[in-house]
């Protein structure tokens, strides 16, 4: 009856120059120690080490159609100087000041709480503080916000990049390679030796979960060094990141949205279609239906989003094509039927009488 499904081809390593850390961490390779990240008695310059969160490797299809990947997100960051003897009011009159020039100039109304902008200034200011926030999660920049902001950048406004996950094509296969979550919240309070330059990323669903180990990487390591105004005077890359693992699957691209386009037509309250190379096992398509754009995952998904998914009755969020479990129905008669004759309990010729009780 042929080989065991099949579902992956390999794990293999990124090449060397296949991903890059975002701009801010891109610095030559120091093997040295880090620094002390403390005051520097002399100075009172800000010694800074933290970890790069590294890239994960991508999800392809066997001939290598990329399934899932990452990009660099630019967000929207507050950068505090140091305001020597200011009270609450200078310092939220300061962070206010540059959010409103921010969102006039892209009509929006981002703004976060005092609690936030104070606590932000007292244990970490020489660190970006986002604001570019919607319900909660960040919101990336476009090109055009981008052109649009840039004038205003480096007084007090930048722009913080960061490494987030990208499916370009959406809902394709979004049962099998499934999404990520944040690992945890960026940290709020005193400054600590290897806290995350930005929010680090693992699978919580599909592939993105079971191959975890192999796509997540190998965080780097970097020095900022800052003075008592806040201004970054040197940073240096203790460690590249090194990117995760690529994970080929045995899927085809094109057999997958034939699989998907066929169920949406003839099976639209739900089905699953799977199509397997008998000869070796590899699964070539596993399509469930309905599905979901994976990219609602990204940065996170909004508290509307889920629940039109979770309380949805057709079950987008179901992989039925893993887990369904379904009568076999006429497709499997062929399959009985070719059983029974290579054992010699029936032959050619031989009829039954079949009423509704029976499939």
């Amino acid at each position: 009856m042929g080989e065991k499904p099949r579902l992956i081809l390999k794990a293999e390593p990124v090449e060397d120059d296949a991903e890059e850390a975002p701009k801010a961490e891109m610095e030559e390779e120091k093997k040295k120690a880090p620094l002390d990240a403390s005051w520097k008695t002399e100075t009172q310059a800000r010694v800074l080490t933290l970890t790069i969160p590294a890239p994960r490797g991508q999800i392809s299809d066997r001939n290598g159609e990329a399934l899932a990947q990452n990009k660099v997100a630019n967000y929207l960051a507050l950068n505090f100087p140091f305001m020597e003897g200011a009270d609450a009011a200078k310092i939220l009159a300061y962070a206010r000041e540059k959010m409103a020039q921010a969102n006039r100039v892209l009509e929006k109304n981002w703004d976060l709480p005092d609690e936030a902008l104070l606590q932000h200034y007292e244990h970490r200011r020489w660190l970006p503080l986002v604001f570019s926030i919607e319900e909660g999660l960040n919101v990336d920049l476009t090109e055009d916000q981008v052109a649009k902001i840039r004038p205003l950048l480096g007084d007090g406004l930048e722009l913080q990049s960061a490494y987030v996950r990208y499916y370009p094509k959406g809902d394709t296969a979004c049962h099998v390679v499934g999404y990520v979550g944040k690992v945890r919240k960026l940290p709020t309070g005193p400054i600590v030796d290897g806290d995350p330059l930005f929010e680090e990323l693992e699978g919580r669903e599909g592939l993105e979960l079971s191959f975890e180990r192999e796509l997540k990487g190998t965080p780097g390591m970097i020095n900022l060094l800052f003075s008592p105004e806040g201004e970054l005077l040197s940073q240096e890359v203790l460690r590249r990141p090194v990117p995760g693992r690529n994970v080929v699957t045995t899927l085809d691209y094109h057999f997958q949205k034939y699989a998907e386009n066929a169920l949406k037509k003839g099976a639209r309250n739900g089905g699953s279609f799977v199509i397997m190379d008998v000869r070796t096992g590899d699964l070539l398509a596993m399509a469930s239906n309905p599905g979901y754009d994976l990219n609602l995952w990204v940065p996170g998904i909004k508290s509307e989003d889920f629940k039109r998914l979770n309380e949805n009755p057709r079950k987008p969020l179901y992989p039925r094509a893993a887990f369904g479990q379904y009568p076999p129905a006429s497709t499997f008669k062929i399959v009985t039927a070719l059983g029974a004759l290579e054992s010699g309990k029936i032959t050619e010729r031989t009829s039954f009488d079949c009423d509704s009780s029976y499939y």
